[in-house]
């Protein structure tokens, strides 16, 4: 693995950051969405829809991202 190119472990390291892009996007949602923490802040409609979308974003990024490397 270290064998390789410097381009390719740059390639490498951008695919792997939108691979774990979902396992930060998730969390970020229930948590802004989780009325006992949150209280009167809890996340909009607005903002639901803002972050399903970045979800569904980021499932594709990393569909494109692991079929790239494979």
């Amino acid at each position: 693995f270290m064998e390789k190119s410097p381009i390719y472990l740059m390639v490498f390291s951008m695919a792997f950051q939108a691979a774990i892009l979902p396992a930060v996007a998730i969390p970020i949602f229930l948590l802004l969405n989780k009325a006992s923490l949150m209280n009167e802040n809890k996340a909009s409609l607005t903002m639901n829809i803002g972050l399903i979308t970045v979800i569904v974003f980021s499932f594709v990024t990393t569909y494109f991202a692991i079929k790239g490397f494979f």
